[in-house]
C-alpha cells in the first residue's frame, strides 16, 4: 500500500524561506537608514531658510546691516517672526545669535555608520536651495 505524503512544509524549506527574508531585511535596513538620514539633513536646511527669513525680516524692519547680530529672543515668539524656534531633527543646534548678512548653520554630526570618518556636516542654507 502506497503512503500517503505527509502535507506541510519541511523544515529545510523552512529555512530557505527564513534565509531568504533575512537577506532582504539585511539589504533593505542600510537604505531605510539612510534615507532617514537625509530627511533629517533636509528637515535642518529647511529650518535654515526659516531662519534666514526671520533675520531678513527683522533687518528690514529694524534698519539693519550686514553685520549686525539679532538673538533668537527677538525672532521668536507668537507675535515675532518665527512661532517657535525650529528643531534640527539630528539634534544639531543652530546657535543662539546670528549674523544679518551671512548664513546661519547646523552644526550636525551625523551616526558613524552614516559617516565612518566621523566628520562633522554643516547644512546650509545653499545646500537647501541648490
Amino acid at each position: 500500500m502506497p503512503r500517503a505524503r505527509a502535507k506541510g512544509f519541511t523544515i529545510i524549506e523552512l529555512m530557505v524561506v527564513v534565509a531568504v527574508i533575512g537577506t532582504i531585511i539585511a539589504l533593505a535596513i542600510p537604505g531605510l537608514m539612510r534615507a532617514r538620514e537625509v530627511s533629517r539633513a533636509s528637515s535642518c536646511q529647511e529650518n535654515l531658510v526659516k531662519i534666514v527669513g526671520a533675520v531678513d525680516s527683522w533687518a528690514l524692519e529694524y534698519d539693519k546691516r550686514d553685520g549686525d547680530t539679532v538673538a533668537w529672543q527677538s525672532l521668536v515668539g507668537k507675535t515675532l517672526y518665527l512661532k517657535k524656534a525650529p528643531v534640527c531633527r539630528g539634534g544639531g543646534s543652530y546657535g543662539g545669535t546670528f549674523t544679518v548678512g551671512t548664513t546661519p548653520t547646523c552644526d550636525y554630526t551625523p551616526p558613524l555608520w552614516f559617516d565612518t570618518q566621523g566628520n562633522k556636516y554643516e547644512h546650509t542654507v545653499s545646500d537647501a536651495t541648490d
